[in-house]
């Protein structure tokens, strides 16, 4: 069982309060809490006694550590009256911060887990993918929309980077339009880029990237979108950056004539799955005949 949102906020809340005045910094996203310390370590906290959810957000987030080069030992943490089980994953409801920090302590063994300069690093990048601010009801967030001419400038990237290789997803070949399409695969392109460029630019040390937004189909909405998302704005540090990794991103799915996308397409499912419970992003829908309208 998940834990649930408001159950994050209060032990995240008592985590912020208890830790206050140690080296930790306390992040939150829907499904786990982050704990990092150059002192202690890092950790994984969640509650009502999800074991399996506890140790899924630990290599999930060692894994996002490796990618910026970062080799360090994420320790999970239930919050659980339980006292039996998987050894001393379970931590006491009121001695949370107390607990995760004496077995911190214990599996540092004296020494130090992380260096400072990883630490903040960790916490820089998972700021930008853990932490989620949420905005105000009707309130959009402060990113522009895709120019026209930036659109031009996206499918002629896409062109070249294809060469000569046709793109497919789930079966079926799409045009260079549907690939840049801000209501069909630019939004899983446009993910997937960003994660594999994020944690190597950041791990050089440099500065620059970008971001972008993404909204889900209004329920009473007459046209529906291919996957129930579009993408809504999109900022950068330069548009080059944006044009290099999309370039590398198609590049990497191209061999013998065809550019297979499915497996963005199954990573930005997962991103949805994260964010909503519910990793179908298809439902009903009959892609095919959704792109044959597509293109009257």
């Amino acid at each position: 069982m998940a834990t649930a949102p408001d159950q994050l906020s209060v032990i995240a809340d008592m985590l912020a309060e208890d830790l206050k005045g140690l080296p930790f910094a306390v992040l939150k996203n829907d499904r786990y809490i982050v704990l990092i310390s150059d002192q202690f370590g890092v950790a994984t906290v969640v509650g009502d006694r999800d074991a399996g959810g506890a140790h899924k957000a630990a290599l999930e987030i060692a894994r996002q550590a490796g990618l910026l080069g970062i080799a360090v030992t994420v320790h999970p943490y239930v919050v659980s009256d339980r006292s039996d089980g998987d050894g001393d994953i379970f931590v006491r409801p009121h001695a949370i911060a107390l607990d995760i920090r004496s077995s911190m302590t214990g599996k540092a063994g004296g020494k130090p887990p992380i260096s400072n300069e990883d630490a903040n690093r960790l916490i820089d990048f998972l700021n930008g993918r853990v932490h989620k601010t949420k905005g105000k009801p009707g309130k959009t967030e402060n990113i522009p929309p895709l120019t026209p001419e930036f659109k031009r400038l996206l499918t002629a990237c896409a062109e070249k980077a294809l060469s000569d290789h046709k793109p497919w997803v789930a079966g079926v070949q799409i045009s260079v339009d549907h690939l840049v399409s801000e209501n069909f695969m630019l939004a899983p392109l446009l993910f997937v880029a960003a994660e594999n460029w994020t944690a190597p630019y950041l791990a050089s040390k440099r500065q620059g990237g970008f971001a972008f937004s993404i909204t889900p189909d209004a329920p009473d909405a007459e046209a529906k979108t291919i996957l129930g998302y579009s993408v809504t704005g999109l900022t950068a540090a330069s548009p080059m950056i944006v044009l290099v990794a999309i370039a590398a991103a198609i590049r990497k799915c191209c061999r013998d004539g065809a550019c297979i996308l499915d497996p963005y397409l199954l990573r930005f499912a997962d991103f949805i799955g994260d964010i909503k419970g519910n990793a179908d992003i298809f439902g009903e829908a009959d892609m095919d005949a959704m792109l044959i309208a597509a293109q009257e």
